[in-house]
């Protein structure tokens, strides 16, 4: 009878090295301050489209 109960040797992760943990955080603030500055990008151009679409509305007014 063949040995049902054999399995495969287990392979555990490599330990982790705590100075990755630092630039993973630099990493994230770094994304987070790219996406606010496109944010604010759009927002502004936004702003100015709709201040100069606003301003030939009231210039169209009697």
């Amino acid at each position: 009878m063949s040995n049902l109960s054999a399995r495969a040797p287990r392979t555990h992760p490599a330990p982790v090295d705590r100075s990755e943990v630092g630039a993973t955080a630099v990493e994230y603030a770094i994304i987070v301050s790219l996406i606010a500055g496109v944010i604010i990008v759009v927002v502004t151009l936004l702003g100015l489209a709709t201040r100069e679409n606003f301003t030939v509305l009231t210039d169209l007014l009697p």
